[in-house]
């Protein structure tokens, strides 16, 4: 008899450690990923309750049920957007990175993939960051970032939606895309969210700084040339 209890706590114990030593993933990603910590907030992410205003879109991605969400960038401080099929804000979030993100909707949750470092969050509606996982360094992963993550089309509920840029002289020639329009089954098209004034405001700035910065590069250039002519004579 107790030869047959100290076999069935022996396998208990084996059972259990097994599954605590397993990496069991809570979210829903074609990414293959490994689990890592849970709850742990290392992106410093919090709820907006006031949509971000922009000048391009880094990324987007629609759900299942119709939700908009669009990733922005602004140096380091990340912002998300969600919207409804219409284009109404609903709710957002920040947080803060280095370098390229994407974002991917796990039913009423996102998914926040980050370039450097490849990892992925899971956040809830709250803000409540739930999983962190490792994605893997491998061709599939690559493919998948490049064709879904990144991907300039996407589909959802027989409706198409796509990035594009203003059609604008400025927006063509932008690097950024500022519109995301939906097609629907029937080919008729609807533009959700337009940035195309603050992207033409934008580029105009860049482009007035770049010009004042080349202009005192050449002032200086000059200066110390026609210093150095001088000093040969």
């Amino acid at each position: 008899m107790k030869l047959r209890y100290s076999v069935i706590i022996a396998l208990l114990t084996m059972v259990l450690t097994f599954s605590f030593s397993c990496n069991v993933v809570a979210m829903t990603t074609g990414f293959k990923v490994e689990s890592g910590e849970k709850g742990n907030n290392k992106i410093n992410i919090k709820n907006q309750n006031e949509e971000y205003h922009y000048h391009s879109i880094e990324c987007f991605d629609v759900s299942d049920k119709g939700l908009i969400a669009v990733g922005i960038s602004e140096d380091v401080k990340k912002h998300i957007n969600v919207y409804d099929n219409n284009g109404i804000f609903k709710y957002g979030y920040s947080f803060e990175i280095y370098g390229t993100f994407g974002i991917e909707f796990d039913n009423d949750n996102i998914i926040i993939y980050t370039v450097r470092g490849d990892k992925a969050y899971l956040i809830d509606k709250n803000g409540n960051c739930l999983e962190i996982c490792d994605i893997l360094n491998n061709s599939e992963n690559n493919s998948y970032w490049n064709n879904v993550v990144f991907a300039r089309l996407k589909e959802s509920g027989g409706n198409k939606y796509y990035l594009s840029k203003s059609q604008s002289l400025l927006g063509i020639f932008s690097p950024s895309y500022s519109q995301l329009i939906k097609r629907d089954s029937n080919g008729d098209k609807t533009v959700l969210l337009d940035a195309s004034n603050e992207n033409n405001t934008y580029i105009i700035v860049i482009s007035i700084i770049v010009i004042i910065v080349m202009s005192v590069l050449i002032m200086v250039v000059k200066y110390f040339w026609s210093q150095r002519t001088k000093s040969l004579f």
